[in-house]
């Protein structure tokens, strides 16, 4: 992808609040060892491996049948069983993923910033409670205090509670950045919280800006 490529998903925003939706997919194991490229093979047992129920009960017997269960994973995702080389392309959308053997990024921009759940929804969503103007949403940190709406000191004191706990899930992450409290009810006033980037790279990648 040369200067000027872009690619933006249509979907604005994803947000998974449900413990039983399966990981993100991994095309890597964590076992995987260095290699020229991917192997065909490999990436069709590591995706039986976690989803081990057919999307749509097709069996996972070629690499066309991943794009149903990869649709339902990822807004945009890109796999190369080489190198996958980008320059000054944009790529944006709620959920983004990258696999590849190798991988070179030069003046390129991976956006999911805002694409996340929008105000008042996530697992950490902003709270809003009487005089407290909408808290921020938590994700991998705690969400802000909110506004105070009141200059009595008990109603001041009871906002700075309401902050909602940051959540944290490492390399199985599968929630995205938790929007903020509207501050008004049924008024979408707050911010929209982040989506998710994940980058698999076999051997090593390359990260400049001209």
């Amino acid at each position: 992808m040369m200067a000027g490529s872009s690619i933006k998903s249509s979907l604005s925003h994803s947000c998974n609040m449900l413990t039983t939706v399966p990981d993100l997919f991994t095309c890597l194991s964590p076992a995987a060892e260095k290699a020229d490229r991917l192997d065909y093979t490999d990436i069709l047992n590591r995706y039986k491996e976690q989803f081990p129920v057919p999307v749509n009960g097709t069996q996972i017997t070629r690499m066309e049948n991943l794009w149903g269960g990869l649709h339902s994973n990822y807004s945009s995702y890109i796999l190369a069983f080489n190198e996958v080389k980008l320059s000054g392309a944009i790529i944006e959308g709620p959920r983004i993923g990258v696999c590849a053997a190798s991988a070179e990024l030069k003046d390129t921009i991976l956006q999911s910033s805002a694409h996340g759940c929008p105000s008042d929804f996530g697992i950490g969503k902003g709270q809003q409670f009487a005089t407290c103007a909408g808290s921020g949403g938590s994700n991998g940190g705690q969400g802000g205090y909110g506004g105070l709406e009141s200059d009595v000191k008990k109603h001041q004191d009871v906002c700075k509670q309401h902050k909602t706990e940051a959540y944290l899930y490492g390399i199985d992450s599968k929630y995205e950045g938790s929007g903020g409290a509207s501050g008004t009810t049924n008024s979408p006033l707050g911010g929209a919280g982040g989506g998710i980037i994940r980058i698999q790279i076999l051997n090593g990648m390359n990260l400049n800006r001209s």
